[in-house]
């Protein structure tokens, strides 16, 4: 009876559907991928980078500091399409017709976006970790100042790796099963 129901509604909401089965083929991709073992530093390697000249422990230092901004600006850049988006969805909305297939299609691509932003963000996070680790074996100040945050139970790279674009994904759904004409009630 309620597979009934569920392909029922699938039928009747083909835009919502394909965006729902898309979201959850591309977050189980990534927490697969995100679960994988990292590639962790030897001890001989540890060793090798702790030996290291100062101007290789600053080269490995900026590397880090690059991959930092690059992070935080791929953030930005997502924060302020998904911003624009949505008022765009919402100034659409407020002046367009019922059944309008534009305003779906725009949703659905705001999803994908998203989508794509929690990809991107999982992996420049697993490119920092890979990073972290080599800078914490090489610089023992960095270490010791690692060793120091991890009294806190969450990291916010982690919340805005994968929290903030499950909140956007969850605001695409919620929009598209709007624009479908209803909100799912499971």
């Amino acid at each position: 009876m309620q597979m009934d129901a569920l392909l029922a509604f699938a039928t009747a909401h083909p835009i919502f559907t394909v965006g729902a089965s898309l979201a959850l083929i591309v977050v189980s991709v990534t927490w697969i991928l995100a679960a994988l073992p990292k590639v962790s530093i030897s001890q001989t390697e540890a060793e090798e980078l702790k030996k290291a000249d100062e101007k290789a422990k600053q080269r490995m230092w900026e590397h880090g500091l690059h991959e930092d901004n690059v992070f935080n600006e791929r953030l930005n850049f997502f924060l302020i399409f998904e911003s624009v988006s949505l008022g765009v969805i919402g100034a659409l909305f407020t002046h367009s017709p019922e059944n309008d297939e534009s305003l779906r299609f725009l949703s659905l691509f705001g999803l994908i976006v998203t989508l794509l932003w929690l990809y991107v963000q999982a992996r420049q996070k697993y490119v920092l970790d890979s990073i972290k680790a080599r800078d914490s074996a090489a610089l023992p100040d960095y270490a010791f100042i690692l060793q120091i945050r991890r009294r806190w139970p969450l990291s916010t790279t982690w919340l805005m790796t994968y929290f903030l674009p499950f909140l956007i994904l969850a605001m695409w759904l919620i929009v598209l099963a709007i624009l479908d004409g209803r909100i799912l009630s499971l």
